[in-house]
């Protein structure tokens, strides 16, 4: 049996949406508590930057209890993971967006040589012992994998992986048919899978 105040599935989760909205707005907290840190790993996934992905939940979390707090704003068709990860797919599609854009001018105004060594900052860590560098070092050839997927399969991987969505509510917040997002899924992990495998011949051959 499931603890008072805490909710049970996703008619619960709707009922306190629909408690907030009636005025009891502390009740909001049970919602940040169950979602906060599946949506920082996806964001954070995503964006590459765990400081921009702090900001970027929050905004999540604000539009919601915007939302939530409002008139007539659920029909409670979907289930309010799905609905919270579709608020969070499109801020996060608004950043990368926003941030090519500006790439795209930064490079064009610096020399050639200068842009092509452009790249996101490492967030690992590249400290002794020997055994925590080979794990860094795997971590950066996932890192740098993750990087390289296609973008419908990094979203796809990155909902999964980190958001810990089923299969069927990634379909639904991204908007593709099951199949597709059973392909994209299986070409991101073949993918990772090749590039693990790419560094353990490396290591082999040391």
């Amino acid at each position: 049996m499931s603890e008072v105040g805490e909710p049970s599935g996703c008619q619960m989760e709707w009922e306190i949406l629909r408690e907030i909205a009636r005025g009891r707005l502390e009740r909001f907290d049970l919602i940040v508590d169950r979602y906060k840190g599946k949506l920082l790993r996806f964001i954070a996934q995503r964006v590459g930057d765990s400081h921009l992905a702090e900001d970027l939940a929050q905004e999540v979390f604000l539009r919601i209890f915007r939302s939530s707090s409002g008139r007539g704003a659920f029909a409670g068709e979907s289930s309010v993971g799905t609905w919270i990860f579709t608020i969070a797919r499109n801020l996060v599609a608004d950043t990368l967006r926003s941030r090519a854009r500006k790439s795209l001018v930064l490079e064009s105004e610096l020399p050639k040589e200068d842009a092509l060594r452009i790249d996101p900052p490492d967030p690992g860590s590249v400290e002794a012992p020997i055994r925590k560098l080979l794990r860094e070092e795997e971590g950066l050839r996932i890192r740098h994998a993750l990087r390289r997927l296609p973008e419908p399969q990094a979203e796809v991987l990155a909902l999964k992986a980190f958001g810990d969505l089923t299969l069927s509510e990634i379909s639904q917040v991204t908007g593709c048919p099951l199949p597709t997002v059973k392909s994209r899924l299986r070409y991101a992990l073949e993918r990772i899978r090749q590039a693990l495998s790419g560094l353990r011949t490396e290591e082999t051959h040391e």
